[in-house]
């Protein structure tokens, strides 16, 4: 495969290395059972951490793992960071990646590689600067089977391909609200996100989780026509075991502009009158609440019309191409490191409904 074809996996992991260490385990699997023998050399994989580690145990086997991948094939970079902010830190990875396209992960996610090569020679192809594929919910699993919920990303295979950048921004966010993929999970052009990060990271002291999330949509629609795929591109870590609200996560009701913060909308409303100098601010402040409420009241409609729907009917209906080995490495990843990322909570995981994905 040409460099232009190749992407760059950029992990950004903040006091989490049990989840790190499971994203190895994972990556591991994937070189074992060779599911990317074929792809080596057409990807990169840059982790890039934030730790304090006391778990002398767990620091060795992190350490273990990464030098047997990379005794067989160089494709984990390891560093670790002193950076706190996130933006920053996504900002030293996406500068350092090596290639042009670059797909973000968390630490609690699982990458389908060989999909994410193939989604962005399509990208390179429509000439577009990003291209978003399916993500698929984990929730645990029981005995031999991964539990998949696909419920919420039930719009796939469109393109918001109109000239217009507003167009694109007013059709994705009623799209998005009744279940296609979010744009920050995609793989976009280098040049893009560093655009993007910049406003973050010069920023972030200012800035919700919530209201930057809002911002990278934003931007991307503004400045690229988008593509989006039924193909598995991330395996997201949905189980919320122990989980813990974070106050950065999202603005208060008081807020003008509640869960996104009023900071996060004069971004979007700044770079909305870049393009359309001759546009009334009055009109864009308008036209982003209106944005945001009919979101919001589109999402609480469909979220009772999605819990009528049998999941598992819907996940069978979508081509998930070549992707049966790679759950059965993150069902094996997954087992493997259950009780160091859950404890006792892992009981949890476990109910009576679950989707057979493993053994299909």
């Amino acid at each position: 495969m040409t460099e232009e074809y190749c992407v760059s996996i950029i992990i950004p992991s903040f006091q989490r290395r049990e989840k790190v260490f499971r994203f190895l385990t994972f990556i591991e699997q994937e070189v074992v059972t060779r599911n990317i023998c074929n792809c080596i050399n057409d990807f990169e994989i840059r982790i890039l951490e934030y730790y304090d580690s006391k778990n002398e145990l767990l620091d060795e086997k992190i350490n273990e793992l990464i030098q047997h991948i990379n005794k067989v094939n160089k494709i984990i970079f390891h560093e670790k960071s002193n950076v706190k902010c996130l933006y920053q830190r996504l900002s030293l990875l996406v500068n350092n990646s090596k290639f042009n396209s670059i797909l973000i992960c968390g630490d609690d996610d699982l990458p389908c590689i060989t999909n994410a090569l193939s989604l962005n020679k399509i990208r390179f192809l429509k000439g577009h600067k990003c291209i978003c594929g399916s993500l698929l919910n984990i929730r645990g699993f029981k005995k031999d089977s991964l539990f998949i919920d696909s419920r919420e990303r039930l719009i796939t295979n469109f393109r918001i391909s109109f000239e217009d950048p507003l167009q694109r921004v007013i059709n994705y966010f009623a799209l998005n609200s009744i279940g296609c993929s979010s744009i920050s999970y995609s793989i976009c052009d280098k040049n893009l996100l560093k655009y993007i990060f910049d406003i973050l990271n010069t920023n972030s002291e200012k800035l919700f989780y919530g209201g930057a999330e809002f911002i990278i949509q934003m931007l991307t629609l503004l400045k690229s026509k988008v593509v989006f795929s039924c193909l598995p591109l991330i395996l997201r870590d949905f189980t919320y075991i122990n989980y813990e609200y974070e106050e950065k996560r999202e603005a208060k009701a008081d807020d003008k502009f509640p869960y996104y913060g009023e900071f996060a909308i004069n971004v979007c409303k700044d770079e909305i009158n870049k393009l359309y100098p001759n546009l009334d601010i009055k009109t864009i402040c308008k036209l982003l609440k209106n944005l945001i409420l009919q979101s919001q009241q589109v999402a609480d409609s469909f979220h009772m019309y999605r819990d009528c729907i049998n999941p598992n009917k819907v996940f069978k209906k979508q081509n998930y191409n070549n992707s049966k080995q790679t759950l059965i490495n993150a069902y094996q990843a997954w087992k493997d490191t259950e009780l160091l990322c859950f404890g006792d909570s892992f009981r949890k995981l476990y109910s009576s409904n679950k989707i057979n994905i493993a053994n299909d």
